[in-house]
């Protein structure tokens, strides 16, 4: 009879002294995330833990969705029950929950015939790729995904399809994330300059609708993100959205930012719209700029930086003793993005920067990305549409003191995945060849260029 009473006080006291002092004083659960939890993280004061424990798992049970899902039938049904359950999930990445993910893509399943089989190519290369990663792929593996990425581009094709601005963009959303994650990144560009193209002309529409100029607006969102993305990517490229022109790059936007946002989808939002123009002025080759120019715009944007960072703290204040872990997750990647940022604008706008202030920022870099990676501990590897970590470590790897550098390298191989065209294993051998060709002074060595470019250059699988 005492076995039963062992086990309840077995499971129920180390579970009271997990965590950490500061989360537990201010009467809040804590995600035991280790160095340091993310509400710490979040709120920037120390994290202290009672015992120490092997990292746990934050693991949590699926998100609930609103669904309006297609009926199809045989083996279609089993592989969108694979996207809707498997695939995802980790498209979304460490963001928070998605409503053009969650919601449009599931609902125009229904509507739109090329949708659906572009989600069901989705989750059949997604299957694929894991299967690669297990010895255990079949030619009929490629054939599957191929078969549906051809039945989506069939029905676009088709008379009725063709008449539907939404569905087309949605389908070149999924083309990009098959593009990407095939490695065929100059297929991706394509698909991203035509849907780019079609969501200019449909914005210069007249639409009086609220829920189709809720949809454009939400699809907008997702091309500037993938606009920005694919930049950083290829950076002998502009983005395309809001920056047409010098002139339309300064005008749009300019509103002042609010003293709070209202939520943290509003601060990723405003945080987007920035690190696009930043990327825009970083880009810009028009001979009609010069160097004081380039340098009196990215002024004013570190201006713009700065209100957004008082805004997102304000936010992040009020909101931190409701945030759940998907909220605190994303709460420290528009922190890490922020910074990133940052730096990038620092090291072109401010020439007298010091090495120990650089590299502590760096430092930073490298902490919030690994609080990140160990909040989720993806048991397979994760395909992401949306940058998280592995740009901005990438980022610090190419430009901290080699100390530094070499713990963003380690860290990149850690990561489990792809986002977007962003490969781990390729931008970790990116950068430490490059740190060893600048080290060793080897004539006629590149270090510094594109990924894909440096990638040719040093003979590294892209």
């Amino acid at each position: 009879m005492n076995k039963p009473t062992m086990k309840k006080s077995r499971a129920r006291g180390p579970k009271s002294r997990t965590g950490c002092k500061c989360c537990k004083i201010r009467h809040l659960k804590c995600g035991e995330e280790k160095p340091s939890c993310l509400r710490c993280i979040q709120s920037a004061i120390p994290c202290e833990y009672f015992l120490t424990f092997a990292p746990v798992s934050m693991a949590t049970s699926p998100t609930r969705r609103v669904i309006i899902s297609p009926a199809p039938s045989g083996k279609d049904s089993r592989d969108f029950d694979y996207f809707r359950y498997n695939t995802l999930s980790g498209l979304m990445g460490f963001g928070h929950d998605s409503e053009f993910w969650n919601q449009t893509v599931l609902q125009f399943c229904e509507a739109s015939p090329a949708v659906l089989h572009a989600v069901l190519s989705l989750g059949a290369l997604h299957e694929n790729l894991l299967n690669k990663t297990k010895a255990k792929t079949t030619p009929n593996d490629d054939i599957v995904f191929l078969k549906q990425y051809n039945k989506s581009i069939k029905c676009l094709q088709s008379s009725l399809e063709s008449r539907s601005v939404a569905s087309t963009l949605i389908c070149c959303v999924l083309f990009i994330c098959l593009e990407n994650f095939s490695g065929n990144y100059d297929k991706a560009l394509a698909h991203l300059q035509s849907g780019l193209t079609i969501l200019e002309n449909w914005r210069k529409e007249d639409i009086r609708s609220a829920s189709e100029l809720k949809l454009r607006d939400n699809l907008t969102q997702i091309f500037r993100r993938f606009d920005l993305q694919t930049t950083t990517f290829m950076d002998s490229r502009q983005p395309f959205i809001n920056a047409t022109t010098l002139g339309d790059h300064n005008s749009e936007h300019d509103g002042p930012i609010p003293a709070s946002f209202l939520s943290l989808q509003q601060a990723q939002q405003e945080l987007d719209r920035i690190a696009i123009r930043l990327v825009y002025v970083l880009t810009l080759k028009s001979p009609a700029i010069d160097s004081a120019t380039r340098t009196f715009l990215l002024q004013g944007l570190a201006g713009r930086f700065s209100s957004w960072k008082k805004a997102f703290d304000s936010c992040s204040e009020r909101e931190s003793q409701k945030m759940d872990t998907k909220d605190l997750r994303l709460s420290v990647m528009l922190g890490l993005h922020f910074l990133t940022a940052v730096m990038m604008l620092d090291l072109r706008a401010n020439p007298v920067l010091h090495e120990q202030e650089i590299d502590a920022k760096f430092t930073q870099i490298i902490n919030l990305s690994r609080s990140l990676l160990k909040s989720r501990v993806p048991i397979k590897p994760s395909y992401s549409s949306e940058m998280g970590v592995i740009a901005p470590l990438y980022f610090t790897a190419m430009n901290a003191s080699p100390y530094i550098r070499q713990q963003a390298i380690d860290l990149l191989r850690t990561v489990n995945g792809k986002e977007g065209p962003w490969d781990p294993m390729t931008t970790s051998r990116i950068a430490e060849r490059v740190m060893i060709a600048e080290r060793t002074n080897e004539p006629g060595v590149p270090v510094t260029g594109s990924v894909q470019y440096l990638a040719e250059a040093h003979q590294i699988p892209c």
